[in-house]
């Protein structure tokens, strides 16, 4: 699971993730967290036994030399989808959710589960990378390209002893990003070595979840200026890894997004050049809603120098005890064609959540039992319709 979850579901269903997990890097803490359903032809009655058997005018895109894309590039949040049962289930929920049009995968590389223990006697630290590898090449073998949320801290590394807050020292954490992106990238022998074809246009990062929510990063008071500066020297480690690579904010939720990536700008205004990709989590009762707050935040771009930067939306979505079905699929069908609107310029439309793990809330477009819902149906009309618009 990852912590990626957005701030607006653990407000409304209280899902927090276990810190112990966390710590032991079994949670990821960005796209795994939340419980959300759908509705697709997925894994049938149970998942083990269907198992076992920029857009065109906005940057980012092609300067990470993506393949050339018309339109926005459909993706989903992991959620369990990589954690319960054999991996032989793990590999038939990877391809049922390919099969449904996903294109991209969102979870965690979190800095705890890869660095839990500092650096000794000047070393690096011990770095512990099985459980991220395992998610990253069953990704890319099912033909989903990773965006890894690059994420949280260490206890090790902040002053806390916290994962929700930033380093004593931003280096530490640019360091961390640096090996993640070296580990990955496209010219990297793990894929040779694991018989696994690199991802075209290689892996995809997001820096932090969430970052202007209090339960993400602590200290909102002063989270824009730390957050910029350790935004600034992780993009540069890891393009100094990964030249191609493309990097995203990571995803802001409404309430007082304007103020805080106005402050981040003005913290290192070398952002403004430098990034590719706003992200943005406009949870909303509606789809017309979402639709119209993110017609609003576009303006808010515009407004602050960014007009020619894609919003990456790396997490949307309704539970089924908010909305039930059918009529959550009818909304995310909405949503999900509303965002591709062209003047909107989003570049990555990532809903959360593919499959619940276990606790409070409902989002999965799978349900825990296996079950697809509605929605799996809706996400597989609409990404359809985006490859017919790109052929």
């Amino acid at each position: 699971m990852t912590i990626s979850m957005s701030v607006a579901a653990l407000g409304r269903y209280g899902a927090v993730a276990s810190l112990s997990l966390l710590l032991a890097g079994a949670v990821a803490p960005t796209s795994q967290a939340r419980t959300r359903p759908s509705t697709h032809p997925g894994p049938p009655p149970t998942v083990a036994e269907k198992q076992e058997g920029s857009a065109g005018g906005w940057r980012g895109w092609a300067d990470a030399g993506e393949p050339p894309l018309r339109g926005t590039a459909l993706g989903i949040n992991a959620g369990g989808l990589m954690f319960e049962g054999s991996d032989a289930t793990v590999a038939g929920r990877l391809r049922s959710t390919a099969g449904m049009g996903a294109r991209v995968l969102r979870f965690d590389a979190s800095w705890s589960g890869v660095e839990p223990l500092g650096p000794i006697g000047g070393r690096d630290p011990v770095r512990r990378f099985g459980s991220l590898d395992r998610q990253v090449l069953g990704a890319a073998r099912a033909g989903l390209r990773p965006l890894l949320v690059v994420g949280y801290g260490t206890p090790w590394a902040t002053s806390d002893g916290g994962v929700f807050t930033t380093p004593s020292d931003p280096a530490t954490f640019a360091r961390f990003a640096s090996a993640v992106a070296a580990r990955y990238a496209s010219s990297s022998a793990i894929w040779r070595d694991n018989g696994v074809a690199a991802p075209a246009g290689g892996v995809l990062y997001e820096i932090w979840n969430e970052p202007n929510a209090e339960f993400f990063l602590r200290d909102q008071q002063t989270a824009p200026q730390r957050y910029a500066t350790l935004l600034l020297l992780a993009q540069r480690a890891i393009r100094s890894a990964d030249p191609g690579a493309r990097i995203t904010v990571g995803g802001l939720v409404p309430v007082g997004a304007a103020r805080f990536l106005a402050g981040v700008l003005r913290a290192e205004p070398a952002l403004r050049r430098e990034v590719d990709a706003i992200g943005w989590h406009p949870y909303e009762r509606t789809a017309a809603a979402v639709v119209r707050i993110t017609r609003q935040f576009r303006r808010t771009l515009d407004a602050l120098g960014l007009a020619s930067v894609p919003l990456d939306i790396t997490e949307i979505g309704w539970s089924e005890e908010e909305i039930p079905e059918p009529r959550r699929s009818r909304e995310l069908e909405r949503a999900l064609t509303g965002l591709q609107a062209p003047g909107l310029g989003v570049g990555l439309l990532v809903p959360f959540v593919a499959l619940d793990r276990a606790g409070p809330g409902s989002y999965g477009l799978w349900r825990t039992t296996g079950e697809a819902t509605e929605s799996v149906d809706a996400f597989a009309r609409v990404a359809r319709r985006a490859a017919g618009r790109r052929r």
